[in-house]
C-alpha cells in the first residue's frame, strides 16, 4: 500500500529549513550580522563561546524592532526588506525570512529590541520554537539577539558539529568577511570572554584602512589598487603583486554589493588572470569588491546566499581578467618587500675578521682575487657619473656590478636593486614573442642544415594534432618517415638555442592540453617555454652596458616584476632597511 501524502507541521517545516540556513554556528554569525547593516547599525559586536555551540550574541546599534514586529519576527517567510515583493531588485543583505524561524526552532533564543522613537524596548524568547509572551527591556537603542544551546532539539545535527577550536575557525572566518564587506561599520568580536578581533571604523580611508584591518600591513605594502567603472558595474580594492602569493586561498576576499562570496566561478577567474605571472601551486591574495546593478545579479540561488549568479558573466569575465591584467602589467614596480626587510634585520649576519690577503698590501685601491665570481663596473666605462636627479628617471637604477655570474646589483633613488638577470631576460623574451604571436607576425631563422628529431608514438600524435599551433608560433618542420621530423626554422628571437629539446619541451606543453580548443588557455605557459630557451643564461658575464641596457628592457617591458614562473625578476631594498641592518636608524 503506497504511503498517504501529508503536509508537514510548520515546526518540522522550520526545522528542515534549519539544515539549509543553519549549517554552523557561523552561519547564525553571518545571518545575524547581515540583520544589523540592514539595519542600519555603525557598531556590531560578536560574543561566541565554545566555538558558538552554547552561546552566540549580536549586539548593534541599528534602527530596532518595532514591538509589534517582535511576535512577527520568529515566524517563518517573515520580512520587512521585500518592500515590492519583487526578487529581481534586492538591495539588501537578508530578505528570505527564514533566519529567525529556523534558528529558533533548533535552539533557545532572545531577541531584546529598542527602535528609535521608542522610550523602552521590549523582549522575545524562544525554545525550540515555542515563543513566550514580550517583555519590557531597559536596553539602548538597537538590537541584541543570544542564541544559546545551538541544534540541542535535533541532536543528530549537533553531532555533526566539529570541535570547539575548528567551529571557532569558522566563526572567525566569517566575521573577517563581515568586517571587510561592511568597512564603514565598527566590529568586534569576543571569544570566550576576550577580544579576539577590535576592527573600528575611521572615517578617512575607511576600505583601505579595513583591509589593513584584516590583511595585514604587509598585503597593503605588497599590493595595488584597482579601479574600473562602466555604467553597469564598479570594480575596485586592492590586489597582491604576484610575489606576494600565497600557499592556500585564505587571503581572497570578494565582496558583491557589500555581499561576501566565496564564488568558485569568479574566485577561478581572478586566478586565471595571475597565469601568466604566478608561481605553480600558488594563489594570489586579493580583497577586490563589485558594486552592480541589482537586477543584473541573482542573489536568491543558495539558502546561505554565499553564492550568486549573474546575467552576463562573460562581460564579467572579461572585467575582472582585462582590469586585474591591466593592473598588474601596468603597476612595473616591485614593492619593496617589508618582509624580506624585516628577515633580514632578524637574520643580521655577525661581521667576521676580514682576511686581508684578497688585497693588495701595496695599493691602497682594493682589488678583488681573479677567484672571486665578482664582476665590478670600471669606473672609466662610467661616461657620465649617474644623479640622484638621473636615478628617479629609472626605477630600476643603473647597474654597479655582476656577481656570482647570474645577479645584477643596481642603485636607484630609493635605495638597492637586485635583478636576476636568466629571469628578467626572460619576461623580457616572453612578452616581445606574446606581441609578435598576437599579431600574428614571429619572425623566423632557418636552420643551418635541418636537425632530425625522433619521437615516439604519442609525440608524433601531438604534432599532427598541433601542426598548425606550432607553425603559428615560428617553427618549420616537415614529418620524416613515420616517427621522425626535421626542424627546418625556429623563431629569429631566439640566441643559440637547442632546437631539439625546444620542440621536445614544446611538444610536452601541448600534451598537457585536454583538447585542442584549450589551446589558447596554455598559450602563455607554451610561450614561457620558449622564452625560458632564449634567454640570457646563469654563468654568463655581462659588462656595464649589457647590464644597463637589460634594466632599460625591464623598464618598459608590461609584468617586468615577475619572471613567467611566477619568480621575482629582483628584490628592491630600501636605503631605510639598509640602515636598519646597520644600526643607523
Amino acid at each position: 500500500m503506497p504511503a498517504k501524502i501529508k503536509i508537514l507541521s510548520a515546526h518540522l517545516v522550520n526545522q528542515i529549513a534549519a539544515g539549509e540556513v543553519v549549517e554552523r554556528p557561523a552561519s547564525i554569525i553571518k545571518e545575524m550580522v547581515e540583520n544589523s547593516v540592514d539595519a542600519g547599525a555603525t557598531s556590531i559586536t560578536v560574543q561566541i563561546q565554545n566555538g558558538g555551540k552554547t552561546f552566540i550574541a549580536i549586539t548593534d546599534n541599528g534602527s530596532g524592532i518595532y514591538k509589534d514586529d517582535l511576535l512577527l519576527c520568529l515566524k517563518p517567510h517573515a520580512t520587512s526588506k521585500l518592500h515590492e515583493e519583487n526578487l529581481n531588485n534586492i538591495t539588501t543583505l537578508g530578505f528570505r525570512g527564514e533566519a529567525l524561524a529556523s534558528i529558533a526552532s533548533v535552539s533557545r533564543i532572545k531577541i531584546a529590541s529598542r527602535e528609535s522613537t521608542a522610550e523602552i524596548g521590549y523582549e522575545i524568547s524562544a525554545d525550540a520554537g515555542a515563543q513566550s509572551d514580550i517583555i519590557k527591556s531597559n536596553i539602548p537603542q538597537g538590537t541584541i539577539i543570544q542564541v544559546s544551546d545551538l541544534f540541542y532539539a535535533i541532536p543528530a545535527r549537533l553531532s555533526f558539529l566539529r570541535s570547539d577550536s575548528v567551529e571557532t575557525t569558522y566563526c572567525y572566518k566569517i566575521f573577517k568577511q563581515l568586517a571587510l564587506a561592511n568597512p564603514n561599520v565598527s566590529f568586534k568580536l569576543e571569544n570566550n570572554g576576550r577580544v579576539a578581533f577590535n576592527y573600528p571604523a575611521t572615517k578617512t580611508e575607511p576600505l583601505r584602512n579595513r583591509v589593513e584591518q584584516i590583511l595585514g600591513n604587509d598585503f597593503i605594502e605588497n599590493s595595488l589598487p584597482i579601479s574600473e567603472q562602466n555604467p553597469m558595474l564598479r570594480l575596485y580594492g586592492f590586489i597582491g603583486i604576484p610575489t606576494y602569493s600565497k600557499n592556500n586561498m585564505e587571503d581572497q576576499f570578494l565582496v558583491v554589493n557589500t555581499r561576501p562570496l566565496k564564488d568558485k566561478t569568479l574566485s577561478g577567474i581572478i586566478k586565471f588572470a595571475y597565469s601568466d605571472v604566478l608561481f605553480s601551486g600558488k594563489h594570489p591574495a586579493y580583497a577586490l569588491f563589485m558594486d552592480i546593478n541589482p537586477r543584473e545579479v541573482d542573489v536568491n540561488v543558495s539558502p546561505t546566499k554565499s553564492e550568486v549568479r549573474f546575467k552576463d558573466i562573460n562581460f564579467i569575465r572579461h572585467l575582472l581578467l582585462s582590469s586585474i591584467k591591466m593592473t598588474l602589467g601596468l603597476s612595473n614596480t616591485q614593492k619593496t618587500n617589508s618582509t624580506f626587510g624585516g628577515q633580514l634585520l632578524n637574520n643580521r649576519i655577525q661581521a667576521k675578521p676580514l682576511d686581508l690577503s684578497m688585497f693588495s698590501p701595496q695599493t691602497e685601491s682594493l682589488q678583488v682575487k681573479e677567484k672571486e665570481s665578482v664582476y665590478i663596473a670600471p669606473t672609466v666605462e662610467q661616461k657620465q657619473e649617474e644623479t640622484i636627479e638621473e636615478t628617479q628617471e629609472f626605477p630600476l637604477g643603473f647597474a654597479k656590478a655582476q656577481f656570482h655570474k647570474n645577479w645584477i646589483l643596481a642603485q636607484n633613488a630609493d635605495g638597492l636593486i637586485l635583478v636576476d638577470q636568466h629571469a628578467a631576460h626572460e619576461r623580457i623574451t616572453q612578452e616581445a614573442i606574446k606581441q609578435q604571436y598576437f599579431n600574428k607576425n614571429i619572425p623566423q631563422q632557418l636552420l643551418l642544415h635541418g636537425e632530425l628529431l625522433k619521437l615516439d608514438h604519442l609525440q608524433m600524435e601531438i604534432i599532427n594534432i598541433y601542426a598548425q599551433q606550432i607553425t603559428d608560433l615560428g617553427f618549420s618542420f616537415d614529418v620524416f618517415g613515420r616517427d621522425s621530423i626535421l626542424i627546418k626554422g625556429i623563431p629569429s628571437i631566439l640566441k643559440n638555442p637547442n632546437p631539439k629539446q625546444l620542440l621536445l619541451d614544446i611538444i610536452a606543453d601541448f600534451s598537457t592540453l585536454e583538447t585542442p580548443q584549450s589551446f589558447n588557455q596554455k598559450i602563455n605557459d607554451i610561450i614561457s617555454t620558449i622564452a625560458c630557451h632564449s634567454s640570457i643564461r646563469s654563468g654568463r658575464t655581462m659588462n656595464l652596458q649589457e647590464m644597463n641596457d637589460l634594466l632599460r628592457a625591464m623598464e618598459s617591458t608590461p609584468n617586468y616584476a615577475q619572471c613567467s614562473h611566477g619568480r621575482p625578476t629582483y628584490i628592491a631594498i630600501s636605503l631605510n632597511d639598509i640602515e636598519k641592518l646597520f644600526g643607523r636608524v
